[in-house]
């Protein structure tokens, strides 16, 4: 039911639903092969040694891998799908691809499990290292779920908690009782519970224009700057949209967001276009050569310049178009979308659409200044900084100093 569910309402696949797919694939898996494994040991064949083997030793792999994938949910949660740290990330599979590689010697080392001379299932040495590593990566994801609590709400910390808690009780007492398989259900509790901690698909789609919104676009340029895959981002701008909508009644807006998302989807897949705010949409666009990047800009700069058509009403909107090659003008998604922030505006009364659809990179630079000032002021005003001087004034008319004026000055070491 949940597989069901989740693939039913899933849309933009992000490295938290990667995360629960290897999840959910493992958990499926597992099951199976328990259920073939308990059939293969009440009806054993000898002959069918080797098949025991190979069902079990795969069966442990996917099984005991379920803590680990648990885990990269719960960090992909908690850090808004930023990549992991490569030393963090090769620690934990580390541990797991060489407790692998034991169970696949097992037929040899009988480190994980064995059938003895009478051909009796038993558990290796090494059976019960798999119980620490689950308490180990249950343990290190208690811990960075507390370090980043701030980043869960009310349900998802309750659901977290008790999950983590029972998997340690489960863990501990399978340690001492190995027949009684407890791990099983709290596994599949896992997944429940990963999937109702998971984004709401619908929070990554804008209500009007059907496409993906600001959070959707953070996702996946986040996903291609760690990657380091060449986009392009052409930002389209248009000021006067909140009017237009306002003026035209609500049947007559959804005809015009109608028209303007049949036209951008014949520029290119769906899956590229983002809202980023009401009045400001941006194109993600991956595997497209500089030629054909640059005729799709002329071809939407040609068509906002006719008038759009809705019912009787013909409405003419002006726009600005910004492109932005990523990582080679921004690198990093906080300040593209700043870039595209800034440079998508357009001043009230402007009389021409900017010509120069090349973004200006410069303006990241003011605005770090402009913040920068801004931080600047409110220290100074918090600490009592600004020092009052007196400039008296002179009247050539009397030859004297007439009056005095009081300024304010703050002295800055960066700024002067």
């Amino acid at each position: 039911a949940v597989i069901f569910s989740y693939y039913k309402s899933k849309t933009i696949n992000t490295k938290t639903t990667q995360a629960f797919n290897a999840l959910t694939g493992q958990a499926l898996i597992s099951c199976i092969l328990d259920i073939v494994s308990v059939f293969l040991l009440k009806y054993f064949n000898p002959s069918l040694l080797w098949l025991n083997y190979i069902v079990n030793i795969v069966y442990y792999i996917f099984f005991n891998a379920i803590p680990l994938c648990f885990y990269l949910c719960l960090y992909y949660l908690s850090e808004n799908n930023k990549e992991m740290p490569r030393k963090k990330f090769w620690v934990f599979f580390g541990m797991n691809i060489f407790m692998g590689l034991l169970t696949i010697s097992t037929p040899i080392t009988k480190s994980i499990f064995y059938f003895d001379e009478n051909l009796i299932f038993k558990h290796g040495a090494f059976f019960y290292v798999y119980y620490f590593l689950d308490l180990f990566y249950i343990g290190e994801g208690l811990k960075h779920f507390f370090k980043k609590k701030r980043n869960f709400n009310l349900n998802k910390k309750i659901s977290l908690i008790f999950y983590t808690s029972s998997c340690i009780v489960a863990t501990i007492f399978q340690l001492f009782f190995p027949e009684i398989m407890v791990m099983g259900f709290i596994f599949s509790l896992s997944i429940l519970i990963t999937f109702l901690s998971l984004e709401n698909p619908q929070d990554y789609i804008d209500k009007d224009f059907k496409f993906y919104n600001r959070q959707a676009f953070i996702v996946k340029a986040q996903e291609n700057y760690d990657k380091k895959k060449k986009m392009y981002i052409l930002g389209i701008g248009c000021e006067c949209l909140n009017y237009i909508t306002k003026a035209i009644g609500i049947e007559n807006r959804k005809n015009f967001f109608d028209k303007i998302t049949d036209y951008l989807q014949t520029c290119c897949d769906k899956k590229s276009i983002f809202r980023i705010s009401y009045n400001k949409v941006a194109l993600m666009l991956q595997n497209v050569g500089e030629e054909k990047y640059e005729e799709l800009i002329k071809n939407i700069w040609n068509h906002f310049q006719e008038p759009i058509k809705v019912g009787d009403v013909e409405i003419s909107i002006s726009v600005v178009l910004k492109a932005i090659e990523c990582p080679k003008d921004v690198d990093s998604v906080e300040d593209l979308l700043d870039l595209l922030d800034d440079s998508l505006e357009v001043k009230s009364g402007s009389e021409e659409i900017e010509k120069n659809i090349k973004v200006d990179v410069d303006l990241l630079e003011k605005r770090r200044r402009e913040h920068k000032i801004l931080q600047i002021l409110e220290h100074a005003i918090d600490s009592n900084d600004f020092e009052v001087v007196y400039q008296p004034i002179y009247s050539v008319n009397t030859g004297k100093y007439s009056t005095a004026e009081a300024l304010i000055r703050l002295i800055d070491a960066d700024f002067g």
